[in-house]
């Protein structure tokens, strides 16, 4: 996709994708949740951060609100489905799930795909069905109706807050051959998670099939452990997932029920990787471990 059509995909859906919901100041302005001068304007499809001189484009907002480069922004923008400027609609404000009338129970497609393409076992397979984030539905896009595997999101008292869409069949209206879609509406800072035994630790996934294979791979081996997708490399993700565990842990989730999403990342930021328990490991793709216990949680009292 050309770089100046990556440019006009939807700013304000990009930011809700991310997880930051915007505050509307007008029918075309947004504010940035925790700084008041940092402004979102959907009409030209920039923004402003006035306090500190800083302003650009949608790749720009991701670059700075990610901490992420300029090609991981292009590939975030090239790899999930946005409006462009003209059609943006306003800030989406909760997930509207509309799949489950059309939802296959059967799942005959999707685990065919998971086999014979992802070569994942079925044993796999159903262990992730059976933690509810697996789904096989249908879903139209560009005038045409396909099968489609649906990965759900739920947050802390297990509300369904997102889900992703991955094409079963191939399709040569896609780009890269198969649907990938972020349904609107989603808070992009929980991540799909499922739990092996009683977490203590978290391990973080860029994919949902290296989150799959990564289970089947180790499956033996793992035990006690929050399994996180990230789809990306989210730190709001990382924050969020990791604050969840401790608050779980001292039994007191209502801990994040306001928290902006900027203040989670800051809390897991102010320390080092060193100090937070955090490393790299490699195994289908990039794997981040974390120990959470090592972090001075003094909020969470």
């Amino acid at each position: 996709m050309e770089l100046a059509s990556l440019k006009n995909k939807s700013i304000v859906e990009v930011a809700a994708s991310l997880g930051l919901a915007l505050k509307p100041v007008s029918s075309k302005v947004y504010e940035h949740p925790d700084h008041d001068s940092f402004r979102i304007f959907a009409d030209t499809n920039t923004f402003k951060w006035f306090s500190r001189d800083i302003q650009g484009d949608v790749i720009d907002f991701i670059r700075l609100t990610q901490g992420v480069s300029f090609k991981e922004a292009v590939a975030y923008l090239e790899e999930h489905a946005f409006s462009s400027r003209e059609q943006q609609s306003i800030l989406p404000k909760s997930l509207h799930y509309s799949l489950t009338q059309v939802e296959d129970k059967s799942f005959k497609l999707a685990r065919s795909y998971l086999r014979k393409v992802r070569g994942l076992s079925d044993m796999t397979i159903n262990f992730f069905g059976c933690q509810g984030v697996l789904a096989q539905a249908s879903w139209g896009t560009k005038g045409v109706v396909e099968s489609v595997l649906v990965f759900k999101s739920f947050d802390h008292r297990h509300h369904l807050q997102g889900a992703s869409l991955q094409g079963i069949h191939e399709n040569p209206v896609h780009k890269r051959g198969r649907l990938k879609q972020i349904m609107k509406g989603i808070r992009g800072h929980i991540g799909i998670s499922v739990d092996i035994g009683k977490p203590q630790h978290l391990i973080f996934c860029e994919s949902v099939i290296d989150m799959m294979s990564y289970y089947q791979l180790h499956e033996r081996a793992l035990s006690d452990i929050h399994l996180v997708l990230m789809e990306g490399l989210k730190q709001s993700v990382i924050a969020y997932q990791t604050l969840r565990l401790i608050a779980e842990e001292k039994g007191k989730p209502e801990f994040l029920d306001t928290l902006p999403t900027s203040r989670l990342i800051q809390m897991i930021y102010n320390d080092t990787s060193e100090r937070s328990g955090c490393h790299r490991k490699r195994a289908v793709s990039e794997i981040l471990v974390m120990t959470p216990s090592v972090l001075p949680w003094r909020e969470i009292e």
